[in-house]
């Protein structure tokens, strides 16, 4: 029995150690210092959409908080599977005001209700010659009187780490104005998140502060920790072996 302990053991702590570890980061990052006007805030969803070329679980959405001390307004968020044979679903939604449940790098977040996850689309549509791949939208609507400056300028005062490690291709900025809404506020029972979804894109010389956190397997070496794991279990394996063949 001890010795069945023992080899369980073993196979645990070498298995921990070995295997790769989940990923964890953020798809933008902003520069506060860089940011020369920010939108006053206002009526409107904004948002940004990308192609996806490696698997990813969204974990949680993210607005840029920009004076550091939380969100004014309540904001909805969502992710929008935009389909290649046209039309779009609304797939995951959450709100998110204050300081959310993660303050981090500038931003707010709030965690789904259940992680996302995103694979790449291998088969194109192709209609006309043109070949259309599925697209993912995460954007957010914001209540009018919202004060939260989530629109800002010049666009490169945020980078796209996502997009730099292969994980996503960012195709262009969303923005819906608030004369294309009519007179409701979040808590009118007429409140449908699929119909604020930002259609229209934009060329706006502005980055639009949505952001959101998600995780991936790497194929790269498994991180600091799980090698000194799996230096501990390949070294006991080793005593063990030296063990019984004394």
């Amino acid at each position: 029995m001890r010795r069945g302990l023992k080899t369980e053991l073993l196979v645990l702590v070498t298995l921990v150690g070995c295997s790769r570890l989940a990923f964890a980061d953020f798809a933008a990052t902003v520069n506060p210092g860089a940011i020369a006007w920010s939108d006053p805030g206002a009526e409107q969803s904004i948002g940004w959409r990308f192609f996806v070329d490696q698997e990813i679980t969204i974990t949680r959405l993210g607005l840029y908080d920009a004076g550091g001390d939380g969100l004014v307004s309540n904001h909805v968020m969502g992710i929008w599977r935009v389909k290649k044979t046209g039309g779009l679903r609304l797939e995951q939604w959450v709100n998110i005001s204050g300081n959310g449940d993660l303050k981090t790098d500038h931003h707010v977040y709030a965690t789904l209700a259940s992680p996302f996850t995103i694979v790449p689309d291998p088969v194109p549509y192709v209609l006309g010659g043109v070949e259309y791949y599925e697209r993912w939208l995460v954007g957010v609507w914001s209540p009018r009187g919202s004060v939260d400056s989530l629109i800002l300028r010049p666009q490169n005062v945020a980078t796209f780490p996502i997009e730099a490690a292969g994980i996503i291709r960012f195709q262009n900025y969303t923005l819906k104005l608030w004369t294309d809404y009519p007179n409701t506020t979040l808590g009118d029972v007429s409140f449908d998140p699929q119909k604020w979804f930002p259609w229209p894109a934009t060329g706006s010389d502005g980055h639009f502060g949505v952001n959101f956190q998600y995780a991936t397997t790497p194929v790269a070496v498994p991180a600091p920790g799980a090698v000194v794991l799996c230096g501990i279990g390949l070294g006991y394996a080793g005593w063990r072996c030296r063990r019984q063949t004394v």
